[in-house]
């Protein structure tokens, strides 16, 4: 069954966004964050200042 005929949508509908509410059943597991060494650049892509360090 697609989305739109089980939300019961007129076929003119076309559903783009759903979001869920509720609690995940179990915890999810954290992920692993990058290093603020490989996202963060001082005004030019590559260049890493001491302080990001």
């Amino acid at each position: 069954m697609k989305l739109a005929e089980y939300l019961g949508l007129p076929s003119s509908y076309l559903p783009s966004e759903i979001i869920a509410f509720g609690y995940a059943e179990k915890e999810p597991k954290a992920t692993k964050k990058k290093d603020l060494e490989d996202i963060v650049f001082y005004n030019k892509y590559g260049k890493v200042e001491d302080h990001v360090k």
